[in-house]
Order: C-alpha cells, then structure tokens, then sequence
C-alpha cells in the first residue's frame, strides 16, 4: 500500500481531509477511518466504507496550526 497522503486521501475520499474523522491504527499496522459525528449523530456510520465520496456531515479539517 502506498502511504503518500495523496494516495491515502484517493483511497479513503473526503475522511482524509474532514475535521470529523479519526484515525485509528491496529497493532499490525492497519489503519481504520472513524466518524466521530456517529458519537453524536445517529445518521453517520462510526466506520463508513470507503473512499467516502459524499456525505453531509463533512466539514474540512483546519489548516496546521490554525485551530483555536
């Protein structure tokens, strides 16, 4: 698998650049993509299948550094 964040965002869509997603990695090195609207809101999925190419809950992600 190639981890160039160009690679990972074309493989997971729009998770990999909204503010609303976490990433969990296993002991061997997998990594999950995780909704943290679906803590809160009852229509999202807490694993959504990917790569997401909608979705309504998506807000991007600040820019390093410019989150208060």
């Amino acid at each position: 698998m190639d981890a160039t964040p160009d690679a990972e965002g074309s493989r997971v869509g729009l998770c990999a650049s909204c503010r609303h997603a976490a990433v969990q990695e296993s002991a061997r090195g997998s990594r999950f993509w995780r909704c943290l609207r679906a803590d809160r809101e009852s229509g999202y999925l807490r694993y959504p299948p990917l790569p997401v190419e909608r979705c309504g809950g998506f807000e991007p992600a600040p820019a390093a550094g410019t989150e208060r």
